[in-house]
């Protein structure tokens, strides 16, 4: 991660692209970049002169960079009973309320393991 001292306040564009990730960490990629495209527009018919804000995906990317925190992606039981990592990574079911990885229509259908 960076070792100087954070200053965003030339980069309002980032600024605002970090603000609306925290505000939207419980939605969806899709809530997020229409929020984007909605401050775009909003810019725009303003006639505000900006550039476009960060993706979410360059958003994540620059909060990684500034932090050193990256984020991990592992399976978790559809009823969020437990996280498949560790010592759980190689079950099938979830421990406590047995409901299967992985998606039963799918594996049935396919032969595939889609959580």
């Amino acid at each position: 991660p960076e070792q100087a001292q954070l200053n965003l306040n030339n980069e309002p564009e980032l600024m605002t692209a970090i603000e609306l990730f925290i505000n939207t960490t419980s939605a969806s990629e899709e809530v997020f970049n229409n929020v984007r495209q909605t401050i775009h527009h909003s810019f725009m018919r303003l006639g505000i002169e900006h550039n476009e804000l960060s993706t979410l995906f360059q958003t994540k990317k620059k909060i990684e960079q500034i932090t050193g925190i990256y984020s991990m992606m592992h399976d978790m039981c559809p009823n969020t009973c437990i996280a498949y990592t560790g010592p759980l990574e190689n079950l099938n079911n979830c421990p406590k309320c047995g409901q299967s990885r992985y998606d039963t229509q799918i594996l049935a259908a396919t032969g595939k393991q889609v959580a």
